[in-house]
């Protein structure tokens, strides 16, 4: 019954952002800013060197990327001399 569903929506939200709030206390970040802070390098550095698009590495080093490629990692660490280790830190956004 399309009634009965309206009714159930307001719980079912309130549900779901319980939820979300929860899941987004740990994030996995990339920590691309301190990395390339410590070699000198800027996005536009790494866009060159890599055949990464500016727009992506934007994303990346922003952290507003909501999924990255293997192939995308491995370049990273090549042109920062690192592991994928170094690339990602947990974050607590308590």
């Amino acid at each position: 019954n399309i009634f009965y569903m309206w009714d159930i929506l307001p719980e079912l939200f309130s549900t779901c952002n319980k939820f979300l709030s929860t899941y987004r206390n740990f994030m996995i970040k990339l920590n691309l800013p301190v990395l390339f802070a410590q070699k000198g390098m800027r996005v536009s550095d790494a866009e060159k060197r890599t055949d990464l698009a500016r727009s992506t590495l934007y994303r990346l080093y922003n952290n507003e990327a909501t999924r990255i490629d293997f192939d995308s990692i491995e370049k990273l660490c090549k042109l920062l001399d690192c592991t994928p280790n170094d690339l990602f830190i947990i974050s607590d956004d308590q």
